[in-house]
Protein backbone atom coordinates (compact mmCIF):
# COMPACT_ATOMS: atom_id res chain seq x y z
CA UNK A 1 0.00 0.00 0.00
CA UNK A 2 3.12 2.32 0.54
CA UNK A 3 3.69 2.68 -3.32
CA UNK A 4 0.09 3.33 -4.30
CA UNK A 5 -0.35 6.51 -5.76
CA UNK A 6 -3.47 8.88 -5.40
CA UNK A 7 -4.00 8.08 -9.42
CA UNK A 8 -4.16 4.48 -9.11
CA UNK A 9 -7.86 4.35 -8.00
CA UNK A 10 -8.97 6.24 -11.37
CA UNK A 11 -9.35 3.17 -13.39
CA UNK A 12 -12.36 2.22 -11.47
CA UNK A 13 -15.10 0.55 -14.35
CA UNK A 14 -18.48 1.00 -13.49
CA UNK A 15 -21.23 -1.72 -12.39
CA UNK A 16 -24.11 -1.72 -14.04
CA UNK A 17 -27.22 -1.91 -12.22
CA UNK A 18 -28.02 -5.13 -12.66
CA UNK A 19 -25.07 -6.48 -11.53
CA UNK A 20 -25.00 -4.80 -8.37
CA UNK A 21 -28.37 -5.62 -7.19
CA UNK A 22 -27.82 -9.24 -8.24
CA UNK A 23 -24.30 -9.06 -6.29
CA UNK A 24 -26.90 -7.52 -3.50
CA UNK A 25 -29.19 -10.34 -3.57
CA UNK A 26 -26.73 -12.72 -3.55
CA UNK A 27 -25.18 -11.15 -0.47
CA UNK A 28 -28.44 -11.32 1.38
CA UNK A 29 -29.38 -14.47 0.50
CA UNK A 30 -25.72 -15.89 1.56
CA UNK A 31 -26.60 -14.17 5.26
CA UNK A 32 -30.17 -15.71 5.09
CA UNK A 33 -28.66 -18.98 4.91
CA UNK A 34 -25.82 -18.53 7.52
CA UNK A 35 -28.24 -17.08 10.09
CA UNK A 36 -30.70 -19.74 9.59
CA UNK A 37 -29.19 -22.36 11.44
CA UNK A 38 -27.73 -20.05 14.47
CA UNK A 39 -30.35 -17.57 15.13
CA UNK A 40 -32.80 -19.41 17.16
CA UNK A 41 -30.19 -20.92 19.60
CA UNK A 42 -28.24 -17.43 19.75
CA UNK A 43 -32.01 -15.69 20.79
CA UNK A 44 -32.92 -18.44 23.06
CA UNK A 45 -29.46 -17.78 24.92
CA UNK A 46 -29.84 -13.80 24.53
CA UNK A 47 -33.59 -14.59 26.38
CA UNK A 48 -32.11 -16.88 28.99
CA UNK A 49 -29.61 -14.18 29.83
CA UNK A 50 -31.68 -11.43 29.83
CA UNK A 51 -33.95 -13.96 31.84
CA UNK A 52 -31.37 -14.30 34.45
CA UNK A 53 -30.86 -10.19 34.25
CA UNK A 54 -34.26 -9.91 35.62
CA UNK A 55 -34.15 -12.23 38.38
CA UNK A 56 -31.05 -10.78 39.57
CA UNK A 57 -31.73 -7.26 39.23
CA UNK A 58 -35.29 -8.36 40.67
CA UNK A 59 -33.42 -10.05 44.09
CA UNK A 60 -30.68 -7.38 44.05
CA UNK A 61 -33.09 -4.37 43.94
CA UNK A 62 -31.20 -2.97 40.96
CA UNK A 63 -33.38 -0.53 38.17
CA UNK A 64 -29.64 -0.74 35.82
CA UNK A 65 -29.87 -4.26 35.72
CA UNK A 66 -33.46 -4.80 35.02
CA UNK A 67 -32.52 -1.82 32.56
CA UNK A 68 -30.21 -4.44 31.08
CA UNK A 69 -32.19 -7.13 31.00
CA UNK A 70 -35.35 -5.05 29.11
CA UNK A 71 -32.70 -4.20 26.73
CA UNK A 72 -31.62 -7.62 25.93
CA UNK A 73 -35.38 -8.58 25.48
CA UNK A 74 -35.70 -5.95 23.02
CA UNK A 75 -32.88 -6.31 21.11
CA UNK A 76 -32.95 -10.35 20.50
CA UNK A 77 -37.09 -9.36 19.85
CA UNK A 78 -35.84 -7.11 16.82
CA UNK A 79 -33.37 -8.81 15.91
CA UNK A 80 -36.03 -11.81 15.29
CA UNK A 81 -38.36 -10.11 13.41
CA UNK A 82 -35.76 -8.29 11.11
CA UNK A 83 -34.84 -12.11 10.31
CA UNK A 84 -38.55 -13.26 9.85
CA UNK A 85 -38.82 -9.81 7.54
CA UNK A 86 -35.61 -10.89 5.43
CA UNK A 87 -37.26 -12.77 2.67
CA UNK A 88 -40.01 -9.79 2.29
CA UNK A 89 -36.79 -7.85 2.19
CA UNK A 90 -35.01 -10.39 -0.48
CA UNK A 91 -38.31 -10.50 -2.46
CA UNK A 92 -38.01 -6.64 -2.62
CA UNK A 93 -34.50 -7.04 -3.94
CA UNK A 94 -35.25 -9.26 -6.49
CA UNK A 95 -38.32 -7.67 -7.95
CA UNK A 96 -36.10 -4.58 -7.82
CA UNK A 97 -33.28 -7.02 -9.99
CA UNK A 98 -35.80 -7.67 -12.72
CA UNK A 99 -37.01 -4.55 -12.89
CA UNK A 100 -33.49 -3.02 -13.09
CA UNK A 101 -33.05 -5.36 -16.48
Amino acid sequence: MENMKAGDFVNVQPVSPEVASSKLVTVVMMLYNFLTPIIYPIALLGYAAAFIFLIGGALLHSKTIKKMAAADFGVITLALVFYYFMPVFIGLLKSLTNVVK
